[in-house]
C-alpha cells in the first residue's frame, strides 16, 4: 500500500500498471474470501480504497496537464 505522495510521484503508465494488478487482486480476493481461504473479510474493501486513490491522482495529472497546455 503505497502512500498519496508516494504515488504523485509515478507517472501515468505505472499508475495504470498498478490499478491493473489491483484490480486483478481484488477478484481473486473476493473469489479467496468466497472459497473460505482468505480470512480478512475487510481486504477487498481496502483495495478498492486504493484504487479509487490512483484514480483521483490520475485525474488530477489529466486536469493539470490540461491546464499546462492553455
Amino acid at each position: 500500500m503505497l502512500k498519496v505522495a508516494e504515488m504523485r510521484q509515478k507517472n501515468i503508465q505505472e499508475l495504470n500498471e498498478q490499478l491493473v494488478k489491483l484490480s486483478k487482486e481484488i477478484h481473486e480476493t473476493t473469489l479467496d474470501i468466497l472459497k473460505r481461504k482468505e480470512k480478512n473479510v475487510k481486504k477487498p474493501r481496502l483495495l478498492r480504497k486504493e484504487v479509487a486513490k490512483i484514480k483521483s491522482i490520475l485525474m488530477e495529472k489529466k486536469i493539470l496537464s490540461e491546464e499546462a497546455h492553455e
